[in-house]
């Protein structure tokens, strides 16, 4: 905290020297190799246009697909970008519960939404969205969701949640549709890369 540091300048002074010991440390690691069966990656997207669902995130997802079929794990998040396509991912789901806890997280988004008098159906995509050319949440959706690829998903995770490292493959986590927030959930649950 900048004041009980005794300002921005002392701030800065112990973040640097911090900064300077954990190089330190970081040098003195050796990088190995390992499988790639022990690599989990997130899968992220930027902001979404009519490009980014026939072209990005396709490309996420043939690479999550390969992941996956070599023994790794993928985690797709951000639970309001799965709005519109949920039907689609649930079919995808090879444990009935697993469907099931996949398929609350989006009605529960959605209920919260709703409680607070919005309507994620009608109020999204985002300006941001629609000046990019996206018409629906449902066709931001459907661009979205090709980030999972075409593995089955063997998992739901809530927010942060450690994925089951004996039940390796694509898992859905329950998360923000904020990059930060779904980044820094899918790294908790285990993700070395996004």
């Amino acid at each position: 905290i900048i004041q009980e540091e005794g300002g921005t300048l002392k701030a800065i002074e112990k973040a640097t020297r911090y900064a300077k010991e954990f190089a330190a440390e970081a040098s003195m690691i050796r990088r190995e190799e390992v499988p790639i069966s022990e690599l989990i990656m997130g899968t992220e997207c930027g902001g979404s246009d009519p490009t980014s669902g026939i072209a990005a995130n396709p490309t996420i997802g043939i690479a999550s697909d390969r992941i996956c079929k070599m023994g790794g794990s993928t985690i797709l998040s951000e639970t309001t970008e799965v709005i519109g396509a949920e039907h689609l991912l649930a079919k995808r789901f090879i444990d009935d519960k697993e469907k099931e806890k996949f398929l609350g997280f989006v009605h529960d988004v959605e209920q919260r939404a709703l409680d607070l008098g919005e309507d994620l159906r009608s109020g999204q995509p985002t300006p941001g969205n629609k000046a990019g050319g996206l018409t629906s949440i449902e066709e931001k959706s459907l661009g979205c969701m090709h980030k999972a690829g075409s593995a089955p998903f063997v998992g739901a995770l809530e927010y942060a949640e450690p994925i089951d490292y004996n039940k390796r493959g694509l898992y859905f986590m329950d998360s923000p549709g904020q990059d930060i927030d779904s980044n820094t959930g899918m790294v908790a649950s285990g993700a070395q890369i996004i």
